[in-house]
Parts: C-alpha cells; sequence; structure tokens
C-alpha cells in the first residue's frame, strides 16, 4: 500500500526493500492468501502475489488482521536523536492535529535499540526524567516512511483504539489524508 511499483511484487524485492529476509516475506505472502487478500503465482522460480483489491478498500479488509508495531516504549535521557529517527506516537500525530506532547516520540526497530541507548544516551529512570521517548517497533519504521514521520498505516493502527477521543480522531485524520 505505501511503496506501490509497477514491477510485480515477489519476496526477493520486498525483502531487499524492508531488510528482511524472502523466506520471512514469502512466510508473509502465505499469510496475505490465506486471509483472502490476494492469490499467489509461480512463474519457474519467482513466486508473484497478486492482492485481490487495491488502496483503502485493500486497506480496509486488512485491517482488521494488522497489530501495532510498537512492542516497548522507552523513556530516555540524552541528547534528542533528531534525524536519526522517524517521530512517532502522538508526537507524529501532532505533526498533523493534535498539540505537541511534553516529550518527543521516536520509533527505532527493537534489534537497534541498545546501539542506540549506547554512548551519550541512557533510559531514564522514569517518565519524569526522560527528555524523549523512543517506542521499539517489530519492524524498521524507515522502510516504509520517507517522511519525517513513520508511515501513516502505522501510525493509524497503533492509535486507531485510542480510549481518548482526540487522539483516535486524529488517527482518523491521518487516514483520510493517505493517497491511495
Amino acid at each position: 500500500l505505501l511503496k506501490r511499483h509497477d514491477r510485480p511484487a515477489t519476496p526477493s524485492r520486498i525483502a531487499d526493500e524492508l531488510g528482511y529476509s524472502a523466506m520471512t516475506i514469502g512466510r508473509a505472502f502465505d499469510d496475505i492468501v490465506a486471509h483472502g487478500l490476494a492469490s499467489s503465482e509461480r512463474d519457474g522460480k519467482r513466486r508473484y502475489i497478486h492482492f485481490k483489491l487495491e488502496g483503502q478498500k485493500l486497506f480496509h479488509a486488512a485491517e482488521r488482521f494488522l497489530r501495532t508495531a510498537v512492542r516497548s516504549i522507552k523513556y530516555v535521557e540524552g541528547p534528542s536523536p533528531g534525524k536519526e529517527l522517524k517521530l512517532a506516537g502522538e508526537s507524529a500525530l501532532s505533526e498533523l492535529s493534535l498539540a505537541r506532547p511534553r516529550l518527543a516520540t521516536y520509533a527505532i526497530v527493537a534489534s537497534k535499540w541498545k546501539d542506540f541507548i549506547g554512548g551519550q544516551r541512557r533510559a531514564a529512570r522514569d517518565k519524569d526524567d526522560a527528555d524523549y521517548i523512543v517506542e521499539t517497533w517489530s519492524y524498521d519504521p524507515r522502510a516504509l516512511s520517507d517522511e519525517r514521520t513513520i508511515d501513516p498505516l502505522s501510525l493509524y493502527v497503533q492509535f486507531k483504539d485510542s480510549p481518548d477521543e482526540r487522539v483516535a480522531s486524529a488517527a482518523e485524520a491521518v487516514l483520510s489524508e493517505v493517497k491511495w
């Protein structure tokens, strides 16, 4: 949905773009086909996936299978990551409609957390000591967004069911701005 191309989708092409193994993407293809969202065909050794719907219709058909990418939330003391990480959480929502939160929130793939926190940064003892927040994600948020913030679909999935009506409404606004 976010990385549209003219070429058909193969596990190896998507794996290269997102930084995963072709085997992992192949399992994702299997899940997508099993949920009835696409069909799969082989041409020699190559496997292709063909989605049954496009754009917003595909997203809404898949929405019930989506879950937030956020694994954990860390409070951090030290210099701001600047452009090193994507804006995430309510900080990303604030770029669109919410008032800016007291602490900026950023996203990083969980496997890079220990490298990031080394040096001049450290995990805060508690939220009051923190200079900003880092969400560790199950996938690399940089792979799906060329913007300053995380991608809009991940942001929507994270906040669509928020008990805070203003946050849920901002998530809906994010989704309404997606160029399908």
